[in-house]
């Protein structure tokens, strides 16, 4: 202490200057150990993607039924064009899915469960992303079978096979895990959700939790921001190669189109062009008339 009153003496100028020491009590939070967060860590596979099977599985065996029952061939038959039929697939499930994601933030983004921090509208909107990609994968899926019972079981074995791409990371150990290897990986929906669920699993631990602040902060070598870009990515990815397959692959139901059929002039543009060369025929021919006459 006679160090710092000979300081502040040399520094005041004043000789009579001191620093008087003294004990006061201070308030402070008591400590909290949150261990919700750890303990959830790695399992979200099974908490989250897993229970989603239901709907996945529903909609594809519903996309197949209709074409072992030959509905969709009927449908097309009395003038439904494939837009059509794909968009109201589409909306259907997009409200499906808008409900059960309310639903499940609602329950998960109380003051006991693991949300508990975080922005209840960024939770909403990555659970969303991750439903979307399911509508995708359920398209892709359909176009390869004529069976709804064996697009079910195959499903299945597609789902977990994704959940599996997860595992090499969870036993790399290092420190410092490569961000590109992890961004690589999201090409999987549900290693994307498995990764970013435990980057906001950590933002939890701190009693942070997800917000607009550290959507794009790296923890792990990963961040919720990649997490939400690759789910818009992966739904578009398994969304058009779904709508692609369904025309070309082989099936004992409908014509099957040719692999380079998009690349290919439409059928009224050829005719036009076909009209066109008709009637340009006729009328060279008929100005030819007159000089063979």
């Amino acid at each position: 202490m006679w160090i710092d009153n000979f300081i502040l003496r040399k520094e005041t100028g004043n000789t009579a200057a001191s620093i008087q020491a003294g004990a006061v009590s201070v308030r402070v939070p008591a400590n909290r150990d949150d261990e919700m967060p750890q303990n959830l860590t790695g399992t979200l596979n099974y908490l989250i993607a897993f229970p989603l099977l239901v709907p996945l599985l529903r909609m594809i065996g519903f996309l197949v039924r209709e074409k072992e029952k030959k509905i969709k061939e009927g449908m097309k038959v009395m003038g439904l064009n494939s837009f059509a039929y794909y968009l109201s697939w589409v909306i259907h499930y997009i409200i499906v899915y808008t409900v059960i994601a309310c639903l499940w933030t609602g329950l998960t983004g109380n003051e006991s469960s693991a949300w508990r921090y975080s922005n209840k509208g960024l939770i909403l909107l990555w659970y969303w992303l991750f439903c979307l990609c399911l509508i995708g994968m359920a398209f892709f899926i359909s176009a390869f079978f004529s069976r709804a019972r064996a697009a079910m079981l195959s499903a299945l074995v597609f789902f977990f096979i994704l959940s599996f791409v997860e595992i090499p990371f969870m036993a790399n150990t290092s420190a410092n895990p490569s961000v590109a290897g992890k961004t690589a990986a999201s090409l999987s929906p549900i290693t994307a959700m498995s990764f970013s669920g435990n980057t906001i699993l950590a933002f939890e631990a701190l009693q942070v939790g997800l917000t607009s602040d550290n959507i794009n902060e790296i923890y792990n070598g990963y961040s919720v921001s990649i997490a939400m870009g690759f789910l818009v990515i992966d739904f578009f990815i398994f969304f058009v190669l779904g709508i692609y397959l369904d025309q070309v692959w082989p099936s004992e139901f409908g014509v099957r189109k040719h692999p380079l059929f998009c690349l290919r002039r439409s059928p009224k543009k050829r005719k036009n062009n076909f009209v066109a060369d008709e009637e340009k025929g006729k009328r060279n021919s008929c100005s030819i008339l007159p000089f063979l006459n």
